[in-house]
């Protein structure tokens, strides 16, 4: 049995042609010529010694990549408390890679529950910070409910808490349809005042919901993070539009093949009514 060492894993994201470049275990696999199996492997081990990035894909699946170097120490990079956002054409570069990746995927989405993750996932790799989440609007208690974020947000802040549509920054930022950008919440009459975090950026989704980023430094959003994020968020109410729309076609086909059915037992009934009828009336 040969053995792929992970050298020949990691030449085969170095040999794209886009740094940074997604792959699956099926597609790696195929390149190394080896089981999916091995190659899911070899991949979570180096996404374990962090030489591999890696999130989860929709429902059931994962992609790999190569993350860009770190500058060196003394450079001009930003760094930002647990992010890896810095300044530079070359980050710019490949947040445009990563958004235009995403918006792929987005569009490939079958379900909200994949739209949901795709877009944290996307929210943390292109604006650069861990912390980001999406919050869905119910209509029936007026109020923004977590349905997807980060696990690092998770542990820096605790549990997600849903947030009044009156009363709330993230709220009035649905409300009134309007991105926020704050690069400091505490001067502002927030809903918990004992929160942790400082900078804010609210990305509303329509009648959805909210895409939220959030940093515990004070003025960690730039002009590019919110251009960025209003592209990411669009893209991300259209992915919601689009599955919307597939279940209804689905329901719809549903009910059509549900119709079909009942007509085509109905006309069984007739049948057999005729039949005992002709059989009664020749006895």
């Amino acid at each position: 049995m040969t053995t792929i060492a992970p050298g020949e894993v990691l030449a085969v994201f170095e040999r794209q042609e886009r740094p940074g470049t997604p792959l699956t275990a099926p597609e790696v696999a195929e390149v190394l010529g080896c089981a999916r199996r091995t190659a899911h492997e070899k991949l979570t081990r180096l996404a374990e010694d962090g030489t591999l990035a890696t999130k989860k894909v929709g429902a059931r699946g994962r992609v790999w990549w190569r993350p860009p170097s770190r500058p060196p120490a003394g450079s001009d990079a930003r760094e930002r408390a647990g992010s890896s956002h810095r300044p530079g054409e070359d980050t710019r570069a490949q947040a445009l890679c990563e958004l235009h990746d995403a918006t792929r995927e987005l569009m490939r989405a079958e379900s909200r529950a994949d739209v949901y993750d795709v877009a944290v996932a996307a929210a943390s790799r292109i604006i650069g910070l861990r912390l980001s989440g999406l919050w869905l609007y119910r209509p029936d208690r007026e109020v923004l409910e977590p349905v997807a974020w980060t696990d690092s947000g998770v542990e820096e802040y605790g549990e997600p808490a849903s947030f009044p549509i009156d009363g709330s920054l993230v709220g009035r930022a649905f409300r009134e349809g309007e991105y926020r950008v704050y690069d400091d919440i505490t001067t502002e009459e927030v809903y918990d005042p004992e929160t942790r975090a400082r900078s804010e950026l609210i990305l509303p989704l329509g009648g959805y919901g909210v895409l939220n980023a959030t940093s515990p430094e004070v003025g960690a959003f730039d002009e590019a993070d919110v251009s960025l994020g209003r592209i990411l968020a669009a893209a991300v109410q259209t992915a919601l539009r689009r599955v919307d729309q597939l279940a209804e076609r689905r329901a719809r086909r549903r009910e059509l093949e549900r119709q079909r059915d009942e007509l085509a037992t109905l006309n069984g009934i007739n049948v057999l009514v005729e039949d005992t009828v002709d059989a009664l009336v020749g006895a």
